[in-house]
């Protein structure tokens, strides 16, 4: 999901902020007693992971709840445009809801297009690769 007050970041393909924007995106992880689903919401400007959310489950509750926390960090003026994935989670009524509330713009990444939400597969990649892929 990316937020900005400046049109959408990742259809323009600017992945770059001059003010703090957000992406965020949601995945799964195959761990040695199931799936870890992670939700996680990154400040393209500072490419900090500003709010995060972990389940057993992909819910909408997972990215609302990530949503809810970067919210709550970073305050997002209202007509900030919110830019997700297509995924069942983003598309919720629970989700879109919530983005309602906030004042927030909801914006949707074209069909199997992996660059939309470039910044933040670039982290979750390396996030499996350091955290979850390792025999310890």
């Amino acid at each position: 999901m990316n937020f900005s007050n400046k049109g959408n970041l990742a259809e323009k393909r600017q992945f770059r902020a001059d003010a703090p924007n957000r992406l965020c995106d949601i995945t799964q992880h195959r761990a040695r007693d199931g799936w870890v689903c992670c939700a996680a919401v990154i400040d393209a400007y500072s490419r900090r992971i500003v709010g995060w959310s972990i389940s057993d489950r992909i819910t909408a509750e997972i990215v609302v709840d990530a949503l809810e926390m970067a919210r709550w960090r970073r305050r997002p003026e209202p007509g900030t445009v919110v830019h997700a994935d297509r995924g069942a989670q983003y598309t919720s009524w629970l989700f879109g809801h919530r983005l309602h509330q906030a004042g927030l713009l909801g914006s949707m990444g074209r069909v199997a297009s992996s660059v939309d939400n470039a910044l933040i597969e670039s982290f979750w990649s390396t996030m499996q690769r350091e955290l979850l892929d390792r025999d310890v």
